[in-house]
Order: C-alpha cells, then sequence, then structure tokens
C-alpha cells in the first residue's frame, strides 16, 4: 500500500468519527481541511484527471500542521487566527475552495462560537 493510499485511508476512519465536531481546535479545522482537500480533487479529477494534485493538496495541508504543531490541540483565537495564516501561506490560491470553506468555519467560531462541520 503506497504512503498516499495508507494516508487517505487514516482521513476516512478519521472522518467517519468526526462528521460535526464537538470542538473547535486547530486539530480539528485540520481534519476538515484535509477532508476537503480530498473531496475537492475527487470533483476536480471527473473533468481533469491529475494524479499527482491531491499528494501537492495533502503535502500542503501537512506543512500548515507542521506549522502549528505546537498548538493542535488549541481552540484559542489568537492559534485559530495563526492557523488562517499558515493556510494563506501554504495554499499559493487564497481563493482556493477548500480553503476558503475552512477559513470561512474559523471566522465562524471565532465570532459565533459555531462548530465546524464537513
Amino acid at each position: 500500500m503506497s504512503k498516499l493510499t495508507k494516508l487517505v485511508e487514516q482521513i476516512r476512519e478519521e472522518l467517519a468519527t468526526l462528521s460535526e465536531a464537538r470542538e473547535g481546535t486547530v486539530r480539528v479545522f485540520l481534519t476538515i481541511l484535509t477532508h476537503k482537500l480530498t473531496m475537492y480533487d475527487k470533483r476536480l479529477s471527473t473533468r481533469q484527471p491529475n494524479t499527482f494534485r491531491l499528494g501537492h493538496f495533502l503535502d500542503a495541508a501537512s506543512k500548515v500542521e507542521k506549522d502549528m504543531k505546537r498548538h493542535l490541540d488549541s481552540d484559542d483565537p489568537k492559534h485559530l487566527e495563526k492557523l488562517k495564516a499558515a493556510i494563506g501561506k501554504r495554499f499559493i490560491v487564497r481563493d482556493m475552495p477548500p480553503a476558503k470553506a475552512v477559513i470561512k468555519q474559523i471566522d465562524a467560531f471565532i465570532d459565533k462560537g459555531k462548530l465546524p462541520k464537513l
């Protein structure tokens, strides 16, 4: 089994337990980002097949996670703002639908306390 296949399986297992989050930590938002990236690639693959795209997406998400590794279990607004900045830094296209959707959910959590959803 390839490294990418193992990662996708791990993500699926995490998502099976996370249809609606019970907390708004950095780790939860990163899981949601990974899910949205995977689904986005799946939608694009029907029109624009590219075997490397998902790997690039997941690599960028992994770099965001490394940037935030000390704050993964934090739901502090200042750490969530850092997460938004890390997403903006690692995803060159800031209007990319998955990144934009997660940033929108982070804002809703900070402003209204609304828990994130897949």
